[in-house]
């Protein structure tokens, strides 16, 4: 039993290879959970390379929720030769949703949700599954206290120390521990039989990840798995009776096929090169048998060789990306033992953000927190982890150390990557949900009858824009209920056009169903203007321009071996943004900005769903004050400013000042 890292590994050891040449069986277990992610096409690479080795070996992929089973099928083809074998017994699920008289409109916070929680995880033994790691430390707080001292909890998220985790999965087998507050990383993984239930804060944003959840509880061939949902907001309560229907009907997520990342090529690559080494033609044909890259050109393939050997035209001056050698027999072979050391060490595709590891004063590694936190913590301060209360002593380059303390603090580490999707099959059924609005709590119905009586509610195909004036400003509000990466997109687009036509943009706001766009004049905004953006579309985008480009480029340099994720235990303090702009000014044809650029694409028409969006029909409203669906936005504490609008608007302030009249000007 091993991880796609690990089988990976072997590829790179020449002892290794005896072990494949005898396997008879290769099995992948929940095969749809990574499908169409960089994992699933190292796993591809590796597996048309141990086919390559190994011709008699069975591959067989199980997959318990899945629809388009042909992409599947596809994927694990390397002979066109598969066959579907399927369960016909239908399982059946027991979902129930719970929504407190006092939901909010606004939040993800479950303090609101207390009182259902308590009554319904006494007796029970329960997972209890959050979408941030935030939400388990506070929920965890939250809890301790309403429970007491006789309910014992646990605590389970990645950033916590392994020895933490270890304990935690013991001692709740052992029966130790009634209930365990949990992110994902639970989802997957040890099966525990002693799970009566499993509840919700919130949706999983996708059907295959509830259904995921709810089968950890009652986990036998006779069990009926029982999950519970309970929504923070009351936008969220639309989300949670849209998942149970889906769900209980078997609407599992669509998956459509994905072409292969390039980087990942890379470090295949140089995996390779650690063992028998590269022969360029024999290896494009083996790289071409997996089916994510069934369309790479052989051009294509020489560029990527090419970096991997010197890191291309402009960076094969500098040693350090000077990786390979050409032998006599014709391959291309690492060229050092550092070299090997550092494709070894930094093999995966999965990228962490920088972290700190939290100790206490004995030492002790509590687990870790994001960089970005450490510029919000100062020695003094207290903050909630690892369901303590702990006040910061010192903070140094790698780590924070702390004291626990009886101060109770609300404050928590923030972590990037708590943004999941809203898959488009969910996003499709809350649309459909508005005409249900009677049979809901009244807290719910009234905000729904209250805003069609306002303004209206958007039905499948539609997208809702509202404008109204805000003090001395406008907003504009778009509701697409197509989750936070579309919104984030959507936001992107909308700000470089009115930009264009010479708006100035404050600042904006998003959530999973809606964005909010704050003018700082009282601007027209009309039909005719939002249809121009439409048929503009994405046409006039330079995706290296935009606000994911850099990020791309940053997990990019990583996978592909230009930069380093590990350094022989230290942080890596190479700067690809510098690489980035260096490359994009002098050698803009270079092999990993054109992968930068197909990795953009990828992420605006695939993750965002961008062109489903730009198909459906806009309704727009021009209203005086604001409706309930928009007040969920603007009144918002998490506000993203728009680059240098500050400084615009002196630099406007002074303008008009010097030439008595107003000069339009919009900087972003």
């Amino acid at each position: 039993m091993t991880t796609p890292e690990s089988l990976t590994l072997t590829i790179a050891n020449s002892d290794a290879s005896l072990l494949l040449e005898d396997a008879d069986y290769i099995i992948i277990d929940e095969l749809n959970e990574f499908i169409n992610s960089k994992r699933a096409d190292q796993l591809a690479l590796t597996l048309s390379r141990i086919n390559a080795i190994n011709k008699k070996f069975l591959l067989f992929a199980l997959s318990a929720t899945v629809v388009n089973k042909k992409s599947l099928i596809n994927w694990m083809s390397f002979n066109g030769k598969t066959k579907l074998i399927e369960n016909k017994t239908k399982k059946k699920i027991k979902i129930n949703v719970l929504c407190s008289k006092k939901i909010p409109t606004v939040g993800h916070s479950s303090y609101f949700s207390l009182d259902l929680i308590t009554p319904i995880i006494k007796n029970k033994r329960s997972l209890i599954f959050v979408n941030t790691r935030s939400q388990a430390e506070l929920l965890f707080k939250n809890l301790f206290m309403n429970l007491g001292d006789n309910f014992n909890l646990g605590l389970y998220h990645s950033s916590l120390s392994r020895e933490h985790r270890i304990k935690t999965e013991k001692l709740f087998l052992e029966n130790k521990i009634d209930a365990i507050i949990c992110t994902s990383s639970l989802e997957l993984g040890i099966d525990f039989d002693n799970v009566d239930q499993v509840i919700n804060i919130g949706t999983p944003k996708s059907i295959n990840r509830l259904i995921q959840r709810a089968g950890r509880s009652n986990h036998s061939f006779y069990g009926v798995p029982t999950s519970y949902l309970i929504p923070t907001n009351k936008f969220e309560f639309l989300e949670c009776i849209s998942s149970k229907e889906l769900a209980e009907n078997d609407k599992f997520d669509f998956y459509t096929t994905q072409t292969g990342s390039k980087d990942v090529i890379c470090q295949h690559l140089l995996l390779l090169a650690c063992n028998q080494g590269i022969f360029p033609i024999k290896t494009y044909q083996e790289i071409k048998r997996a089916f994510p890259y069934k369309q790479l050109k052989y051009k294509e393939f020489l560029e990527i060789l090419s970096f991997v050997e010197n890191g291309g035209y402009l960076l094969n001056n500098y040693k350090k990306w000077n990786k390979l050698s050409l032998s006599e027999d014709g391959a291309y072979k690492i060229n050092s033992y550092r070299n090997r050391i550092k494709t070894l060490t930094n093999i995966g595709t999965i990228i962490d953000s920088s972290s700190f590891k939290v100790k206490l004063k004995n030492n002790k590694t509590l687990g870790t927190v994001d960089e970005s936190f450490i510029s919000l913590i100062k020695p003094g301060q207290a903050f909630i982890f690892c369901g303590l209360n702990l006040k910061c002593i010192k903070v140094n380059s790698e780590d924070i150390t702390c004291e626990i303390i009886k101060r109770k603090t609300r404050k928590t580490p923030i972590y990037w990557g708590g943004n999941l999707p809203l898959n488009p099959n969910v996003s499709d059924a809350i649309l459909k949900s508005f005409i249900k609005a009677n049979s809901y709590p009244q807290e719910i119905k009234k905000f729904i009858n209250d805003q069609k009586n306002k303004s209206a509610v958007p039905q499948k195909n539609e997208v809702l824009f509202e404008s109204f004036p805000f003090k001395k400003g406008r907003y504009l509000c778009v509701h697409t209920f197509m989750g936070r990466q579309t919104n984030q997109t959507l936001s992107f687009l909308i700000i470089n056009f009115l930009k264009s036509s010479n708006i100035v943009i404050s600042d904006y706001s998003i959530n999973e169903y809606s964005l909010a766009i704050f003018i700082n004049k009282d601007a027209k905004i009309n039909l005719s203007l939002l249809n121009n953006f439409l048929k503009k579309e994405k046409a006039d985008i330079n995706f290296l321009d935009t606000f994911i480009a850099k990020k791309t480029f940053k997990e990019i340099s990583q996978i592909s071996g230009l930069i380093d994720k590990k350094k022989f235990g230290k942080k890596n303090f190479v700067n690809s943004d510098i690489i980035f702009d260096t490359l994009k000014k002098y050698e803009p044809s270079h092999i990993l900005m054109k992968i930068t650029e197909e990795e953009v694409k990828k992420y605006f028409s695939e993750m965002t769903h961008s062109n489903t969006l730009f198909k459906k029909k806009i309704v727009f409203k021009d209203l005086e004050i604001p409706s309930p669906f928009s007040e969920t936005l603007i009144f918002q504490k998490e506000k993203f400013k728009t680059d240098e609008s500050f400084i615009d608007n002196i630099f406007e302030y002074i303008e008009t000042k010097k030439n008595g009249n107003r000069k339009k000007i919009s900087k972003l």
